[in-house]
């Protein structure tokens, strides 16, 4: 069970339908009011949602869209500046016009789509002026689409964008970080805020010869697990090369949400080898934030499962069939049920390994049983294959408390877990002390446990099975 994205549950016998309720009160924000100004959000409907039950919800959906491209005297993909400010729209910052209601325009920011009234938007050509204010602000890198009508450089494949990406997640991994003195402590200098220089990332070459530049950084990071800064002008941001304090303290910043990974010996491992280094414990230089059974879980990970922490497009991760489940409930002939093909990353926190995946991801057939948690306080609503479903129905049918547990199950992320004790993020320094620790599990992404007992894995390209034994800095300029 990924107590990580849960409260404590109790599940009674009523599925088809079950019942779980979890002891935690609920908090689920529809519109917000910011400066006197009302705005509603937008609450698109997902994959795993498929019916809205929420009153709010419904009231939304309700307000059909107009079918207009232009309307108030605005266009779709307009970009417009709005007369107020708040943490999801700072004052600066450009949203898309991505379609009308009634009486609204819809407005694309990287936190989703909000509904503003026209006479609080303005054309960002006419509200522009010769000295524009910097921008500051954090890229949350949901899972919500990029805004409306962006246009991607001609000149930069989409593919090298998605390489520059991961290149960037690498550096920043616990596979990395914990054999790369040198930046795992410039990150250290920077905490408990924990933002980074792109500057940094510009000093290794896989990711120069990308052609990387802030800029390009921004943009591909965007649907990252990343976070990101920019108190630059939009003028300044086009024209940064990212070379180190080129504008003194301003510039594009990255940092990672989870706490940071033991520091292990580079040296001693490579002396060791795969074949003797069995425990990470035998070559930690230091562990500040108390993390080596994250990195325990790692080595797991990488020796059992042969994934890298970095995800792929290639990797195909079939169910393994329980012994126990009835010959009506395995597929035909035992062939191996493909649950997904490509993954984002392996997510590691204190309790166990989960593979992150996106919606597009997921081979949705596979996954036929759905169980909406959102009426119980719950963090995720679940999927279930066929035989994982089975085998929880007859446990639960002799009234198991823990009905799930051992079995495969695909968590449906719904709610950030950042109000739990010890939730993901930097605000806390050091990180040690903690009697327990959440990973950064994501709104709108999907987890299954990273358990060679559970799924097998095909087609994937994890380069060692300890991290550090490739080498990172040699990359380096």
């Amino acid at each position: 069970m990924k107590l990580a994205s849960s409260a404590t549950t109790t599940t009674t016998p009523t599925w088809g339908g079950t019942t779980t309720t979890d002891h935690k009160a609920r908090n689920t924000t529809t519109a917000s009011r910011a400066g006197g100004h009302y705005r509603a959000k937008e609450q698109p409907q997902s994959a795993w949602q498929p019916v809205c039950t929420d009153v709010a919800k419904s009231a939304l959906v309700k307000d059909e869209e107009v079918d207009a491209r232009e309307k108030f005297g605005f266009k779709v993909n307009d970009a417009v500046r709005w007369s107020g400010a708040d943490s999801d729209w700072p004052r600066g910052m450009t949203g898309i016009v991505a379609g009308f209601s009634e009486d609204r325009v819809k407005v694309q920011l990287p936190k989703g789509v909000w509904r503003f009234k026209p006479t609080e938007l303005t054309k960002a050509s006419a509200a522009t002026s010769a000295a524009r204010p910097p921008v500051q602000t954090v890229t949350t890198n949901s899972a919500e689409a990029p805004f409306a009508g962006e246009v991607w450089e001609p000149w930069v494949a989409a593919e090298d964008l998605m390489a520059m990406r991961r290149c960037v997640e690498w550096y920043f991994s616990d596979s990395n970080l914990s054999t790369d003195q040198g930046l795992h402590h410039r990150i250290s200098q920077q905490l408990p805020e924990g933002w980074l220089c792109c500057s940094e990332m510009l000093r290794f070459d896989d990711i120069t010869d990308l052609g990387a530049t802030p800029e390009l950084l921004l943009k591909c990071l965007r649907k990252s697990h990343l976070e990101t800064k920019v108190t630059l002008t939009a003028d300044e941001l086009v024209k940064a090369q990212g070379t180190l304090g080129e504008f003194g303290k301003r510039g594009v910043f990255i940092r990672r949400r989870q706490p940071l990974p033991p520091l292990l010996s580079r040296d001693r491992l490579h002396l060791m080898g795969e074949a003797i280094a069995t425990d990470p414990s035998q070559l930690v230089l230091a562990d500040r934030h108390q993390t080596m059974n994250r990195l325990r879980d790692l080595w797991k990970v990488q020796r059992q499962l042969k994934l890298s922490e970095v995800g792929d497009d290639v990797t195909v991760f079939k169910e393994r069939i329980l012994p126990n489940v009835s010959p009506e409930n395995r597929p035909p002939s035992d062939k191996p049920v493909v649950l997904a093909v490509g993954y984002e990353r392996i997510v590691y926190g204190d309790h166990g390994a989960y593979i992150e995946f996106s919606s597009s991801q997921i081979r949705w057939k596979a996954w036929p049983n759905y169980f909406d948690k959102q009426k119980y306080n719950s963090y995720f609503n679940e999927y279930y294959t066929k035989a994982s479903h089975s085998l929880w129905e007859a446990r639960w049918q002799l009234w198991d408390p823990n009905a799930s547990r051992g079995l495969l199950m695909l968590y449906a992320q719904s709610k950030s877990v950042c109000d739990r004790p010890w939730a993901p993020g930097c605000q806390t320094d050091p990180h040690a002390g903690r009697p327990t620790g959440y990973a950064d599990y994501r709104p709108g992404y999907f987890y299954a446990a990273a358990d060679e007992f559970l799924v097998s894995v095909e087609n994937h390209d994890c380069k060692s099975v300890i991290p550090g034994l490739e080498s990172s800095t040699s990359r380096r300029r």
